[in-house]
């Protein structure tokens, strides 16, 4: 093979690796008793001012059947952060993606949280009920926190809205583990969660 065949070849090569699919690998289809603790870091304007510490626990605990469909369901528990009240949603993993209904949308309308695969650069826009929101895939980069590097982790930005006023923020997911950072601002505040441990 000549010198330029085989660099042609290796540029091939680096071409498809690049525009290859972002996998499911990022959004690990959870076991029930799956659990992930976060703390937390929320800035506020209100709420006294200054900035709160707590901790966010998700579980995953049990299944649902709705509308002859089998969910997972997922609740997460807030404390420390003022406001904050227990959450339950309902996860549906398929093939084309990752599907929610929030039990607080009365019609209980399935919706596609996750599409899959993801390119880097896809956007799209979810949401049931009065919660609405787009995401974008940004990129694929390096998650250097205090204590830990995630290597290769997607990055996905968002805004919407929901009941209680606009949101915007930024989620980093690592693969094999999902979401290990995410930066939410809204009216009230910019609130900050790291992952600290995952029972996956």
């Amino acid at each position: 093979m000549s010198r330029h065949c085989f660099a042609l070849l290796l540029l091939l090569q680096v071409v498809a690796g690049c525009s290859k699919p972002t996998a499911s690998e990022y959004f690990p289809k959870p076991k029930n008793g799956a659990t992930w603790e976060y703390k937390l870091q929320f800035m506020s304007a209100v709420y006294g001012g200054g900035v709160q510490s707590g901790k966010t626990v998700i579980r995953f605990d049990g299944t649902e059947t709705i509308r002859n469909q089998q969910y997972l369901r997922r609740v997460s528990v807030t404390t420390g952060i003022p406001g904050s009240n227990p959450k339950t949603r309902y996860y549906r993993y398929a093939p084309d993606g990752i599907y929610v209904v929030d039990p607080s949308d009365k019609d209980l309308r399935e919706y596609l949280y996750i599409p899959l695969p993801i390119d880097v650069g896809r956007s799209w826009t979810t949401g049931a009920g009065s919660s609405h929101f787009s995401y974008h895939a940004e990129s694929v980069e390096t998650l250097e926190l205090i204590d830990k590097k995630y290597e290769s982790c997607l990055k996905i930005t968002y805004k919407g809205r929901r009941e209680d006023g606009e949101y915007e923020g930024t989620m980093w997911f690592a693969k094999g583990i999902g979401n290990v950072k995410e930066v939410t601002r809204f009216s009230a505040g910019i609130l900050e969660m790291i992952l600290e441990k995952h029972n996956l």
